[in-house]
């Protein structure tokens, strides 16, 4: 309810000022009583000259603050030629002179009190006076009273709304001005409703905007009510007056009902109502007319203020009774203190409550939870039956007699879906209806957990030789029998095997070629094979086993025997095999005369001297492995005829 002032500085005198003009006002009226004790009044000739006399002054009296004063008098002075000044202290500062010529013999003259000063009365008296001196040095002295009257500020134009909502923010602007720019504003609102708000040392003009909110529409039994303010204002003169400002109608906000819940009928046939209430008057007080629903009908009364309620009602449940409904309908009706209402409805579950549902949990795949549960009506008459939806798609029915409190079933797993995860949580739904069709739904949960395969055996086919495949076999259990399969096989040669199985598989079968023997150098290695099997869930077993891989020697073909007579050129070509294909090789001819000769296959050859002579061809492979092959080689002396003539030989200096 604070309001908000503005104010016109252009028009603002405040405090420091004002008392400025006070001393002001002062000085001026003793300079004036200087001025005249030291040029008293010459009616006398002065040398010759006759002083001017004052006659008939007299002021407009009484005038209204910040009005024009007239001041008017005569000047009589024999001497025609004579100009005049006049001196006015007008009483409240302001001191002005003026001039007449020659032959003046009247004056007006006006001014403009803007307050009544001093502040705190309707009126004040100022005294003006006047001292008038002839160009020949000649002066006359006079003085008159004015009285200024203050004026009451007034009220504005004023907007604001004429009806609103309790507790709704009413919102009034307008402004208050006063005839004085010095006079500073109080005013005082009474609401109508007990509330009375004073505001002071308001400057003028004040422009306000002033908010205020009815906590009622008052009297009590109304839709709406009428408010009439009451505006006080006053300035600082005791100028003032009080004014009915307005009608306004303040009008009642029904109240409403909300968050309404009923619990189900207990075997004891009662059932709580809970509810909220809502009112923007905090001074509202209720009434609750409830229909139960059996023909009951209860009124209950609350105090302003109230905003939760619980009320408990109790059906009939005697086995003589008729068969009960499966649910009522309570409607409700709020009303306030002022006629304003609210309806509403809630159901009432008459039918079997599930009071506690337990699934043992976690359980691993394929293996079983245990569901138990209890449950009452309130109709000890009826039966029952029982729905489990054990979130795997397969649902459970069964049913069960008057009586009945209590359920147990069992139900297998066989996997925890989706695939991908170590663990799943089912929703169990179970949905118990009675024989008059009321029922109750309750969900519980339960966690399966999968469960890594396991690689029950084995085995590969070793020792093998280079270039020669092995066959892997295995074999592997999962109690998941919904769990697909991917085995990895690594066969430790730097070559990886992928495979997946089927749900229901449980063996598997892999070949795999050993090209060599590694590392080089040896004549037989071992390598180890892991094996990793993994389900679509996550869960992994790994196991090795290992086979040995030998060096197989290479087989060589040094070619045929060979008859060549002596100093011919021979040409020897061997060939030679090694399965292990990623194998390398060293080449050696011996050619049995002390002459050898490396790294090729292909190669000539010229024996000097007749003889047999044993070729042998060496291969060695790069694990050590070594094999020969020799040939037969006969060389023939060649014979010279007899009839051939050797000629000497000469030699000469130069050779």
């Amino acid at each position: 309810m604070s309001p908000n002032f503005l104010h016109n500085p252009s028009k603002s005198i405040n405090t420091p000022i004002r008392a400025f003009i006070a001393l002001a006002t002062l000085l001026a009226s003793l300079l004036f009583v200087i001025f005249a004790t030291l040029f008293p009044s010459q009616n006398a000739t002065a040398g010759g000259n006759t002083a001017p006399i004052l006659n008939n002054v007299a002021v407009t009296s009484p005038i209204l603050e910040n009005h024009t004063a007239t001041l008017t008098g005569d000047i009589f002075d024999p001497d025609v030629n004579d100009t005049f000044t006049l001196n006015i202290d007008w009483g409240e500062g302001a001191v002005m002179t003026y001039t007449y010529p020659a032959g003046t013999t009247v004056f007006t003259e006006t001014h403009i009190y803007l307050d009544d000063n001093p502040t705190g009365t309707p009126e004040d008296d100022y005294t003006i006076n006047l001292v008038i001196q002839d160009s020949a040095g000649g002066s006359d002295i006079d003085s008159t009273i004015v009285t200024v009257k203050n004026t009451p500020p007034s009220l504005g134009t004023i907007i604001y709304t004429t009806n609103i909502d309790e507790m709704e923010t009413f919102t009034v602007t307008g402004f208050i001005e006063d005839l004085s720019p010095f006079d500073t504003f109080t005013f005082t609102i009474d609401w109508d409703d007990g509330t009375v708000i004073t505001y002071t040392n308001l400057t003028n003009p004040t422009f306000f905007t002033i908010t205020h909110s009815f906590v009622d529409d008052s009297p009590s039994g109304t839709l709406f009510d009428p408010y009439n303010p009451i505006f006080t204002k006053f300035d600082d003169d005791l100028g003032g007056n009080s004014v009915s400002w307005f009608t306004l109608y303040v009008h009642n906000v029904a109240p409403t009902l909300s968050n309404l819940a009923a619990t189900s009928v207990d075997e004891n046939g009662m059932t709580t109502l809970t509810g909220n209430i809502s009112d923007p008057s905090p001074l509202d007080t209720f009434t609750l007319a409830v229909d139960w629903g059996d023909s009951a009908v209860m009124t209950y009364t609350y105090p302003a203020g109230t905003t939760i309620f619980t009320e408990t009602h109790t059906y009939s449940t005697s086995l003589e009774a008729p068969l009960t409904p499966a649910s009522y309908t309570l409607d409700l009706t709020l009303t306030d203190d002022d006629t304003g209402q609210d309806t509403a409805t809630v159901s009432v579950n008459n039918a079997p409550l599930i009071t506690s549902l337990l699934a043992i949990s976690p359980v691993d795949e394929n293996g079983i939870t245990t569901l138990t549960g209890s449950f009452n009506d309130p109709d000890p008459q009826d039966t029952f039956t029982l729905w489990v939806d054990w979130g795997d798609g397969s649902v459970l029915t069964t049913t069960y007699p008057a009586g009945t409190t209590d359920f147990l079933h069992t139900h297998p797993y066989l996997d925890d879906n989706p695939s991908g995860t170590p663990s799943d949580l089912y929703t169990i739904t179970v949905t118990l209806l009675d024989d008059k069709g009321g029922q109750d739904i309750a969900t519980t949960t339960t966690s399966v957990a999968n469960v890594a395969p396991n690689l029950t055996s084995l085995a590969t086919t070793s020792p093998i030789t280079e270039d020669d495949s092995t066959t892997l076999v295995g074999t592997f259990s999962d109690p998941g029998t919904q769990d697909t399969f991917t085995v990895l096989v690594n066969w430790g040669d730097g070559s990886i095997l992928t495979a997946t199985y089927p749900a229901g598989a449980f063996d598997f079968l892999h070949t795999h070629l050993y090209l060599d023997d590694a590392p080089t150098g040896t004549a037989s290695d071992q390598y180890t094979i892991t094996v990793t099997l993994m389900d679509d869930d996550g869960g992994a077993d790994t196991t090795t086993t290992s086979l040995t891989v030998n060096n197989v020697t290479p087989t060589v073909n040094a070619g045929l025997d060979q008859t060549v007579n002596d100093g011919t050129e021979l040409s020897f070509t061997g060939v030679f095999t090694d399965p292990g294909t990623l194998d390398t090789h060293t080449i050696l001819w011996d050619f049995g005369d002390g002459n050898t000769i490396t790294g090729t296959l292909t190669t000539p050859h010229t024996y000097t001297g007749p003889g047999v002579y044993t070729v042998t061809l060496t291969i060695t492979d790069d694990d050590g492995g070594v094999t020969q092959d020799t040939l037969q080689v006969t060389v023939n002396e060649v014979s010279i005829p007899e009839d051939y003539a050797f000629l000497p030989v000469i030699h000469t200096p130069e050779q």
